[in-house]
């Protein structure tokens, strides 16, 4: 079975994930933070991350960064919906930092499905030279 990590900080989004992602087949484990993210990845791997860019405690393009670093076999997800000011610049960082695929909230259980389709394509289609 495939297995998914969900990174956000909301409670009700990281809900949302899981289920969507459960009706997708995968095993998924949700956590709050970007360390919860780095220490679930060094207990088990995961074939796709996806990480809210906006996070209290460390955002999500130093996340997705030092998850790249450490597990380059993992497809990411840089998912945002533009904090309090709708601003998704954030979001498109989240390519710079390893991103395979951009997710702007709110989204609907197609939009996410075609997402992770993409985000594990694109990663096997990836050159391995563009990790940051």
């Amino acid at each position: 079975m495939k297995r998914l990590l969900v990174v956000d900080d909301d409670a009700m989004v990281r809900a949302t994930v899981r289920q969507m992602a459960e009706d997708e087949g995968f095993s998924v484990v949700a956590v709050t933070s970007g360390k919860a993210a780095r220490e679930a990845c060094r207990r088990a791997p995961f074939d796709v991350a996806v990480v809210d860019v906006i996070m209290p405690d460390e955002d999500g393009i130093r996340t997705m960064t030092l998850l790249r670093r450490e597990h380059s076999d993992l497809a990411l997800i840089g998912m945002s919906g533009g904090g309090r000011t709708g601003n998704f610049e954030l979001l498109k960082l989240s390519e710079r930092a390893g991103a395979d695929v951009l997710l702007r909230k709110p989204f609907d259980h197609g939009a996410f499905a075609e997402a992770v389709r993409n985000a594990v394509l694109g990663h096997r289609n990836r050159p391995k030279d563009t990790v940051p």
